[in-house]
């Protein structure tokens, strides 16, 4: 039989910083700013030979006062760069843009400015050969569980959504939104991937002293993504990540009310694994050649399933809020610097929760708004290995409390579960010099009891199917036994 094949995912990832800076024609001094955030949008990215050119437009979004009146800008420009990577033949790519270290300047014009990381992951298929059985060798096959990677997709989807307020708008001061898988099937010749899109909008009423309004909204999805080598048996896991929201408003004087349809597109990139068992050679021997084995450790990973938890946050935050003053709403929510350890069946989740607070004075009705961020810690049990944590802000609330900010709010964990293993296989073999002839008639061996009939026959240099002809014997030994072969002649 020829050699096996033992076809596992080597994964690296890349990370990479830009500095952005937007130049506006703002009049607004940086006091007067409410929030301040920016996302990257319309994502490309193009794989070379040597690594991955890549172009976004960042997207920033300013809520600020001119003149005690509430308003909004957005401002964006393009980025584009090179990524030099050492790519193998056949490697899949997968790349997220995400701002950081938002914030404003003022020289003769308001300068906005950010960090973009970009995140790149590298599939590369690796082929590793495992002996296999040899017609003048004796080998003992063993088997071992494993999932070795199927299919990988990724295509983008556009998700509609509308909603009614009971008022005319005068602006949309502010529109986010974050997107997460919560479970993945593999279907016939797709990827099946169940998830949600949490969309929060701040919105200004056309009406004198009227609160901001805040809308959180969660929308569904189910999505499939065609993988002609997937079928139902097959496992899968998937990342998504939303490249950008478009809203079309249309206010109704007439009726007192205003449509918002939102256009949200997400970009879903999904595996699909196989569940195999793969041979593999444990030991050899031959029945007249001495032989010169190489074993090696093999690891294996075997993915089990893509998972999801909703977890609540809360506590309290670094930020003062004014004397006399009342929260209006908070903006640009959001959860960063996210990191994460395991510790036998529970993972520790640490991060940072962050949004704006607008305050009003009670007195004056001067608005004004401060950034408020809360480190937390949190844990969840689990019951294998997990990678591949991802973390999406549900809702953050603000609160003053004896004089203090308090955050509350929700956060969905997204994650894989896997298992290690380890197999030690014969990796090659060198054969040596003759063995000494036996001219005896027979051979007698007295087993231990721990022997098994591999052990026998390695013993005796003859083979299983020898061993048991001529020999009538069972397993587990009792140690009283006497194995005879007879030499043909």
């Amino acid at each position: 039989m020829s050699d096996y094949s033992l076809k596992t995912e080597q994964q690296k990832t890349y990370k990479k910083a830009n500095n952005v800076e937007c130049v506006t024609e703002l009049a607004c001094k940086l006091g007067d700013i409410l929030s301040l955030g920016a996302r990257a949008s319309n994502l490309e990215y193009f794989v070379e030979s040597d690594g991955v050119n890549y172009k976004a437009k960042i997207i920033f979004n300013v809520v600020y006062l001119l003149e005690g009146e509430i308003r909004r800008k957005e401002f964006g420009i393009e980025l584009t760069d090179f990524y030099k990577l050492d790519l193998e033949e056949g490697a899949k790519i997968s790349l997220e843009l995400a701002v950081e270290s938002v914030g404003a300047r003022r020289g003769e014009k308001l300068s906005l400015q950010g960090v973009v990381n970009a995140e790149i992951k590298v599939n590369n298929i690796k082929l590793d050969s495992l002996l296999g059985e040899r017609q003048n060798l004796q080998t003992r096959l063993k088997e071992a569980p494993f999932t070795e990677i199927k299919g990988v997709a990724e295509n983008l989807f556009t998700i509609d959504d509308e909603l009614e307020i009971s008022r005319p708008l005068k602006n949309v001061l502010y529109s986010g939104a974050n997107a997460q898988i919560i479970s993945c099937q593999c279907g016939l010749g797709c990827i099946i991937c169940d998830g949600e899109i949490v969309l929060s909008l701040a919105l200004l009423p056309n009406q004198e002293k009227s609160d901001i309004i805040k809308e959180t909204r969660v929308i569904p999805f189910r999505l499939e993504l065609e993988e002609s080598s997937v079928s139902i048996n097959d496992l899968s896991c998937a990342r998504v990540k939303v490249n950008n929201v478009n809203l079309k408003v249309t206010v109704e004087e007439e009726n007192g009310k205003t449509n918002i349809a939102t256009q949200i597109e997400i970009i879903i990139n999904a595996k699909a694994y196989k569940a195999v068992n793969i041979s593999y050679v444990d030991d050899t021997f031959s029945l007249d050649k001495e032989l010169s084995l190489t074993k090696q450790t093999i690891g294996l990973k075997n993915f089990i399933k893509q998972k999801s938890t909703i977890l609540k946050i809360g506590g309290k935050a670094f930020c003062i809020p004014p004397d006399n003053s009342r929260i209006v709403c908070t903006l640009e929510e959001r959860v960063y610097a996210v990191t994460y350890k395991q510790e036998k069946d529970k993972v520790i989740l640490q991060g940072v929760a962050s949004c704006y607070i607008a305050f009003e004075d009670i007195n004056s009705g001067a608005i004004c708004s401060k950034l408020a961020e809360m480190p937390f810690e949190l844990e969840f049990a689990v019951e294998n290995l997990v990678e591949d944590i991802k973390v999406g802000c549900r809702n953050i609330l603000a609160k003053i409390r004896s004089d203090e900010i308090e955050l509350e709010g929700e956060i969905l964990v997204s994650y894989n579960t896997f298992t290690n293993s380890e197999i030690f296989a014969v990796t090659a073999v060198e054969e040596g010099a003759q063995l000494p002839k036996d001219n005896s008639a027979f051979c007698i061996y007295c087993p231990q009891v721990s022997d098994t009939i591999w052990d026998i026959a390695k013993a005796l240099k003859t083979s299983e199917q020898e061993i048991l002809e001529q020999n009538e014997i069972a397993f587990p030994l009792s140690g009283q036994e006497k194995i005879i072969i007879y030499k043909k002649a």
